[in-house]
């Protein structure tokens, strides 16, 4: 019999996409599920229409529904964990779904072995009308002792290349398309946050925290989880104030995390850390360049002035490592020397290109 799965759902403004979400995760083909919806205090209707599910009897589905303040993902997913019964427990994101045998598929991929993580071999990305799969995992596989640790959490934070080099994995940063063991996540994980703002990139330090601790993880080739793209009002798809903060905050955590474990000087780690550095510092130009004309450039430039001479960013923007491309790393130079001059010279000359 397989063991008892808690899915978590955080909830907030999604009340078009929820019932999809919610039909998948109801009429699941493994039984003994528990679905705990956390309700982030979304403006919306989606707690109504999470009560609704509530209501309705499902044999070997227990359902609940948890209203809430808003308070953001993170709070959403530690009280999701605090709450969760089964042996195992998952998350899902509200305005995605998931094949209805998937978590079945899941459990029989890890068999017998009680891994504290087990990964999905890939995602579909869903564009409306179009799907695109990312592959994660080439083959099954499962540690032991905290073999291979150092390469798992690097693997959060940088895409690999595959072994015949023919595309490159995509990272196991999300943390919804994964089974955890309960217990593990109470007892080691959970408070894995040291900010409340770490925007829609969150997920690398949920999981480098993840992998940084787990000792059995496993992984497997099944795919189930579909993750909706380019949603209008999603965290993934807006303009953020508050972006550097963010970005500051993501590279901190990750810093400390990696100081303080025994993989520091794990040259892998240490590569996929500064072309994570690298790459947040690329990601935050285009946010800025285009950001409300009613800050003014002089507090934008200054503001991303103080940004890339934070000790996160300083020294990984003049290291070339071995995932840079040589244009990538004139860009980089080039943003570096130049800040948001170089960047406006690269937009007006994308520009002219289309």
């Amino acid at each position: 019999m397989q063991p008892k799965l808690s899915i978590i759902v955080p909830v907030y403004k999604v009340e078009p996409y929820i019932h999809q979400c919610l039909d998948s995760l109801v009429n699941q083909t493994m039984d003994n599920i528990e679905i705990i919806c956390i309700d982030d205090g979304s403006p919306d209707n989606c707690g109504a229409i999470c009560d609704e599910y509530a209501k309705i009897e499902r044999g070997g589905v227990a359902f609940r529904v948890i209203h809430k303040k808003n308070e953001g993902i993170i709070a959403a997913i530690n009280d999701g964990i605090k709450l969760a019964t089964g042996k195992y427990m998952t998350f899902v994101d509200s305005d995605d779904w998931v094949d209805i045998d998937f978590y079945e598929r899941m459990f029989s991929a890890m068999g017998e072995k009680e891994a504290e993580v087990f990964c999905s071999g890939a995602r579909y990305n869903e564009y409306g009308e179009r799907t695109e799969l990312d592959i994660t995992i080439e083959k099954p596989f499962y540690y032991e002792n905290s073999e291979n640790c150092a390469y798992l959490m690097g693997r959060t934070i940088v895409r690999v290349p595959s072994e015949n080099n023919e595309c490159y994995l995509c990272q196991l940063s999300y943390y919804w398309d994964k089974i955890y063991l309960t217990s593990f996540l109470k007892e080691k994980v959970l408070g894995w946050n040291k900010h409340d703002t770490y925007g829609a990139i969150m997920d690398s330090i949920f999981s480098f925290c993840v992998f940084s601790k787990a000792e059995r993880v496993g992984g497997c080739t099944e795919t189930g989880y579909h993750y909706r793209k380019r949603v209008p009002g999603s965290q993934t798809n807006r303009y953020w104030s508050d972006l550097l903060k963010m970005s500051s905050n993501n590279a901190e955590a990750l810093y400390d995390m990696i100081r303080n474990d025994d993989n520091r000087n794990n040259h892998f780690l240490q590569e996929a850390f500064i072309t994570r550095c690298q790459l947040m510092f690329v990601w935050t130009i285009p946010n800025y360049v285009h950001s409300p004309q009613e800050v003014s450039y002089i507090a934008r430039a200054k503001e991303y002035r103080e940004f890339k001479r934070a000790k996160y960013f300083k020294d990984s923007l003049k290291t070339k490592t071995s995932y840079d491309s040589n244009r990538f790393y004139l860009k980089l130079q080039l943003l570096r020397i130049t800040g948001l001059w170089g960047a406006y010279v690269i937009e007006y000359i994308k520009k002219l290109c289309r």
